[in-house]
């Protein structure tokens, strides 16, 4: 995963309760996204629609993975530009996505259905999520959003510091 650095705007909405209502009014439009990297493919996240789609899934698999020993979840990504179903499979400290992408940024779907399933160590997935998490974390903090005013906020203050390390473009 790449964070990138996007821009943000300075503001607050105290009508905001969410995750997702909070990045949406937080994030711009145009500017920088997140990747994932899928089998050697960039996956452009927009932080305003994609991610803060994303978010409450995120967190709930991040969590299941560290305390579930094993286990199978479903996740349906329902963004109009990350739109895919997840089979994610985990046991042995090893992750097992199978995929199946319907609507991508870029038209990318055929290219990444052709080769739709990844294979790697948990911990190594966990790591990636981690500048993910802390961009949105710290930017929302920055627009004095407030856990007591975010559901949801302090459960992601949480995980990102639950994860050790970052991933492999944020090792030192």
């Amino acid at each position: 995963m790449q964070a990138s650095n996007p821009d943000f705007e300075k503001l607050c909405d105290d009508s905001d309760s969410t995750l997702s209502d909070a990045m949406e009014t937080v994030f711009l439009m145009n500017t920088e996204d997140a990747y994932m990297i899928w089998r050697h493919i960039s996956i452009p996240l927009s932080y305003k629609y994609d991610l803060s789609y994303m978010i409450d899934d995120i967190l709930n698999l991040i969590e299941q993975l560290q305390k579930e020993m094993c286990g199978t979840k479903y996740i349906s990504w329902l963004p109009d530009t990350f739109r895919s179903d997840w089979k994610v499979e985990w046991k042995n400290g090893k992750l097992i996505i199978y995929a199946e992408w319907y609507n991508i940024t870029g038209g990318l779907e055929k290219i990444l259905n052709k080769d739709n399933c990844l294979q790697m160590n948990i911990d190594d997935f966990l790591k990636e999520w981690k500048k993910i998490l802390e961009t949105i974390y710290y930017s929302l903090k920055q627009c004095n959003y407030t856990e007591n005013q975010i559901y949801n906020m302090k459960r992601l203050f949480f995980q990102l510091n639950n994860i050790q390390e970052y991933g492999t473009l944020y090792t030192k």
